[in-house]
């Protein structure tokens, strides 16, 4: 392997710091048992239900070693495989978003196989890549819907290759080289990659680095040549794998901070302009995060996107058409809502508490005796989600008007 600048190594360091054990290369957790070579997709093959849920992005980077993560609020537990069961190594088709819509369904039926506490229903939601696989779940819904789908939520979405900013347009076009060779054994990367290119894509694939050490090795490089868009198989793989001007199966919720830097906003927007032009009748909602950039953008809009996820799971009516709305963060604090109303005061945020505060325990206590009353009747997720709904929606309606009036 190459020797790796300092920079490098210190980020590598730094991620290598946070893993709750070590790496997946040495895990026996990712050593696939042979008897399950012929498996169907979706089918379980290990369980650890006692996981931390974080994120990995490199090559051989993973979810589970990682014991610290900025995006460890927005999962419950992943599911990944390294390995075959011949022993191959998979290789993860960075931005292919069809296939990582595959990827979300099976992932999806095997959840819910392993763990029968969960809801037969489902909604997608991701962010960056992950937007841009949850965008591709609502399209393969079309010709492969799947039952329990209720709808897609995607944040910050990867959209279309050529339309990224710099130096982002360059790090995705090395990123995707490996799997374009896995749909295309003719494509070879050094026929779009520079000699810089081999060797940051080599060091990343073997350092088993993740985003801040991809940033450290790719910074300031010139990755790619300079007609590596015209390559014939690079031309057929960004038509296979972008996302709009696409039929969906909605309701699709995409949003986007207008100060990302990462992925375009206006490649979003040209996106979302032609889908909704080509499908109006289709449910398409497009929010507009004013000042928020690319990785706060999840937590910034937690409270907008949790609300349409109890609002998919309590049943509440669907509205067709397209709709687009601007949302003006809080960017002082890093709130997840809209700027509160000045009309707001103190005296009244105390009456609020002391009347909401009980009402949240009497409502415990109720669920809490009902549960015992009824034991033969089964409740699932959605239920209760439903029932947390209607709740929250009673409480913000007392709260705002002891705060607003």
């Amino acid at each position: 392997m190459d020797s790796l600048p300092q920079p490098v190594l210190e980020a590598l360091e730094f991620e290598r710091s946070n893993y709750a054990a070590f790496s997946v290369k040495e895990d026996n957790f990712y050593k696939v048992l042979e008897d399950t070579a012929n498996a169907a997709p979706g089918t379980p093959l290990k369980v650890d239900k006692d996981v931390c849920p974080t994120l990995g992005n490199g090559a051989l980077s993973d979810p589970l070693p990682i014991g610290r993560s900025y995006w460890q609020k927005a999962s419950r537990f992943s599911i990944r495989v390294q390995e075959d069961a011949n022993g191959s190594f998979i290789t993860h088709q960075y931005l292919t978003c069809p296939s990582h819509a595959n990827d979300i369904i099976y992932a999806a039926k095997a959840a819910q196989e392993i763990f029968p506490e969960l809801s037969h229903n489902f909604v997608v939601i991701g962010h960056s890549q992950g937007g841009g696989a949850a965008w591709a779940t609502a399209q393969r819904q079309v010709d492969k819907p799947t039952a329990g789908y209720l709808g897609a939520v995607a944040i910050s979405p990867v959209t279309t290759l050529l339309n990224q900013p710099e130096p982002s347009r360059s790090a995705l076009g090395t990123g995707i080289c490996p799997g374009l060779a896995s749909v295309f054994p003719q494509f070879r990367p050094q026929d779009i990659l520079t000699e810089d290119g081999q060797r940051c894509l080599r060091i990343m694939t073997e350092s088993a680095v993740g985003v801040a050490s991809s940033i450290a090795i790719i910074f300031g490089a010139k990755l790619l040549k300079e007609d590596w868009a015209q390559n014939e198989y690079v031309e057929k793989y960004l038509t296979l794998i972008f996302n709009g001007a696409k039929a969906f199966d909605g309701p699709l919720l995409v949003m986007h901070g207008d100060a990302d830097e990462t992925l375009s906003v206006d490649a979003t927007n040209k996106a979302i302009a032609v889908t909704a032009t080509l499908f109006p009748s289709s449910s398409l909602e497009y929010i507009a995060l004013s000042n928020v950039t690319h990785a706060p953008a999840l937590q910034a809009s937690q409270s907008i996107w949790t609300n349409r996820i109890f609002d998919s799971f309590s049943g509440r009516a669907v509205k067709s058409g397209f709709q687009r709305t601007e949302v003006a963060m809080d960017t002082m604090n890093g709130a997840s809502t809209a700027m509160e109303s000045p009309t707001a005061n103190h005296n009244s945020e105390i009456i609020a508490v002391v009347i909401v505060m009980p009402v949240l325990a009497l409502f415990a206590l109720l669920l809490r005796l009902v549960s015992r009353r009824l034991k033969h009747i089964k409740l699932y997720y959605d239920d209760y989600l439903a029932i947390a709904a209607w709740v929250c929606r009673l409480l913000n309606m007392l709260t705002s008007w002891l705060t607003l009036g």
